[in-house]
């Protein structure tokens, strides 16, 4: 015990020690306590637009809904401490041999409150928005209702038997429980200072003398209020400014997500989920929500053109994706010609990010496909424009070379291939005597006939002013090349006669073979010339083969 009276009154002489310091500065804390309390209302009448309002306004209803949160427990706790008087009360008015049936009631009626008032806090809590308004009346009435229910229950305690002292234990604890306002304190504090002195004035205490305990009591508690309000409006200010650069982050993403994108998927490898996010709807989407698996079945076999299908659906695996990420990569892309919705196909890109977790067992990924058909269609015609001739649309000779290389390099390293110089005869004569709009639609002409007699895979280009290379991929035989030019010369000499030239319209052509006459473009090349020059020099209008006759 002794030691017991040593702790408490050294803890008083610190409470007190503590006190007469802040007692010092109590008029400077009031001051800056009117102050922070003024700038809050000032923001609450700022330009609805600004940040300080909304900031001001997202406070509020986080402080209206901390107060509901906070309702729930301690109605929880007013249960119980009015569970445990009222089970004293009944066993009193038994020993007393008293009825207990009105504690019984006011116990009931008390539970009935309590539940009612649960059910609409529940509601509010449930709604995305808080109605704010809705929350401030709900907690105020609350208190209110309880306070006057206190006050009764005071009174009938005092009447009975006495006493009130275990009733102002709700009474203290109903005014402390939420975070009230400016106003909504001066409202509850003159509400309690009502129901206190209706209440001495019934059970007999004299109202001046109860009002000189009561009135200091109830203004402590009103600045406690405040006290507490400031600090939790600070940290509510605070947050609501991280949340507004947040939501405006959010936004810009979003916009940029959309401005950007067309379609924006969310994928959980894991739980082999595939959700659509958002659409444009410019191409034709997978289902809203379906497991991976099925979505990029459907993508391959509906939505992607069949030249593209297998590539996408080896890119985009589960495995693969999952390789790939380990391996270190920060995204997976890949470009495939898509359905659109008005059933064409378009190029599209898909790009595959994975996001941020701890557990790098977990893939969460983002998928992302973009409308690119007109920046593809602008490469192919630029990538065409590069390689092409202007005039005839023919593989310039840079290609042409190129492509051969290419080619005899590697997939036609080990076959049968013949190399074909096409040369106009008098096509100078041609340009003088008809003009050089002539000239070009006569190798125009050429173009066509070489495009209609030889296959799509073969190559052909114009490497010259009137001279053309035909490069026959896998020949058969050597008599295939010569049906090959007999009917090309053929049918160039009719254009001429059909379209009334002057000049006898010839070709003549010089034939080299792979392997057999050279295994490099350079060769094959000077060989085909050497064999051009032959056909020149023997009247032209004709072909010839390098060195020897291979029929």
């Amino acid at each position: 015990m002794k030691a017991m009276a040593y702790i408490i009154c050294d803890g008083l002489k610190i409470f007190f020690a503590k006190g007469v310091i802040c007692l010092e500065n109590i008029w400077e804390e009031f001051i800056n306590l009117l102050g922070q309390i003024k700038k809050i209302g000032n923001m609450s009448k700022s330009t609805k637009d600004s940040e300080d309002y909304k900031a001001f306004v997202y406070a509020e209803d986080a402080r209206v809904r901390a107060n509901l949160k906070r309702m729930v427990p301690t109605m929880l706790l007013v249960i119980v401490l009015s569970t445990c008087i009222f089970l004293s009360k009944i066993y009193q008015s038994r020993v007393n041999s008293t009825s207990p049936v009105l504690y019984i009631c006011l116990f009931v009626s008390l539970l009935v409150l309590i539940v009612v008032y649960s059910a609409f806090i529940a509601n509010l809590m449930n709604k995305s928005n808080i109605n704010a308004k809705k929350g401030k009346w709900v907690y105020m009435s609350f208190w209110v209702i309880f306070e006057f229910y206190v006050c009764i229950l005071a009174i009938l305690q005092y009447t009975m038997h006495g006493d009130v002292e275990s009733w102002f234990i709700f009474l203290s604890l109903a005014a402390i429980a939420p975070v009230f306002d400016r106003r909504e304190t001066i409202i509850i504090l003159l509400i309690s200072e009502v129901f206190v002195i209706a209440t001495a004035s019934v059970i007999g205490i004299g109202i001046i003398k109860f009002s000189l305990v009561a009135v200091p009591f109830l203004l402590m508690v009103a600045l406690v209020f405040q006290i507490t309000y400031i600090s939790r409006m600070k940290v509510l200010f605070t947050q609501s400014k991280i949340e507004q650069r947040g939501y405006v982050v959010e936004k810009r993403m979003q916009g940029i997500l959309e401005d950007l994108f067309d379609e924006v998927y969310e994928i959980n490898l894991n739980k082999n989920e595939f959700t659509l996010v958002r659409s444009k709807g410019t191409f034709q989407s997978s289902h809203m929500k379906d497991s991976y698996e099925k979505s990029v079945e459907h993508i391959t076999n509906t939505l992607l053109h069949p030249d593209d299908a297998e590539q996408y659906d080896l890119k985009f695996s589960i495995d693969n994706i999952k390789n790939e990420f380990r391996e270190g990569k920060k995204q997976i892309y890949h470009e495939a010609r898509r359905l659109k919705s008005d059933g064409e196909y378009a190029w599209a890109s898909t790009l595959m990010i994975r996001e941020y977790t701890e557990n790098k067992d977990e893939f969460r990924l983002m998928q992302l496909l973009q409308d690119i058909d007109n920046r593809k269609t602008s490469e192919v015609k630029l990538k065409t424009a590069a390689q092409t001739d202007p005039l005839t649309k023919l593989y310039n000779k840079m290609t042409t070379k190129s492509l051969i290389e290419e080619y005899i390099a590697g997939e036609g390293a080990d076959g049968s291939h013949a190399f074909i110089i096409i040369d106009m005869d008098e096509f100078k004569s041609i340009n003088d005597t008809h003009g050089h709009f002539a000239g070009d639609d006569v190798l125009l002409e050429l173009s066509v006939e070489l495009k209609s007699y030889f296959r799509e895979s073969d190559i052909l280009g114009r490497i010259g002013g009137d001279e053309f290379v035909a490069f026959i991929k896998n020949v058969q035989s050597v008599a295939l090349v010569c049906d090959k030019v007999q009917r090309l010369s053929a049918s160039f000499k009719k254009y001429g006669i059909d379209h009334n030239y002057s000049h006898k319209l010839s070709t003549s052509m010089g034939i080299s073979m792979f392997n057999k006459d050279g295994k490099t473009y350079d060769d094959l090349y000077k060989n085909a010339d050497k064999a051009l020059y032959e056909a020149k020099r023997n009247g032209k209008d004709q072909y010839k083969f390098c060195i020897r006759n291979y029929e």
